[in-house]
């Protein structure tokens, strides 16, 4: 099961996983996110339930679901046959970390101003990220500056 990172989605997690994946014949489960601050509980929960169901998981992520898919593998080193980590998030104190910075800055301006100023923000970034943000941004509703 692989999990995306904040603000992103299983479409995400799709397009950079699946076909690879398959090519060693792995099958991908990629969940969709759960709503706003019930992300990272709602992962979890999800990581054991399939254990529960499927014994043995090839858990990872990409960004924040690296980081989460690593806590779920450390607390059930008997359910995991192993990890995989995309650009894991920072794990640190928080402070003034870049990415911390930027994810704080942009949940208070979707929770200000909404998605659609958030977006137009994007402007200058490249168009397939303009695209992804534009889709999974407006997928996560009301629950994304909390999920952020």
């Amino acid at each position: 099961m692989l999990l995306p990172g904040t603000g992103s989605d299983e479409v995400f997690v799709r397009a950079v996983f699946e076909r690879p994946l398959r090519a060693l014949g792995v099958p991908l489960i990629a969940p969709p996110p759960p709503p706003g601050a019930a992300l990272a509980d709602g992962y979890l929960a999800t990581l054991d339930a399939l254990a529960d169901e499927h014994g043995e998981l090839l858990v990872g992520g990409i960004s924040f679901g690296a980081h989460l898919a690593a806590e779920w593998a450390v607390r059930n080193p008997r359910r995991c046959g192993g990890l995989l980590a995309a650009l894991p998030a920072w794990n640190g104190v928080p402070g003034p970390a870049p990415a911390s910075l930027a994810a704080m800055l942009t949940a208070d301006l979707v929770a200000r101003s909404g998605v659609d100023a958030a977006l137009a923000q994007t402007a200058g970034s490249p168009g397939w990220l303009r695209a992804e943000l534009d889709r999974a941004w407006r997928r996560h509703g009301d629950g994304l500056a909390d999920g952020l």
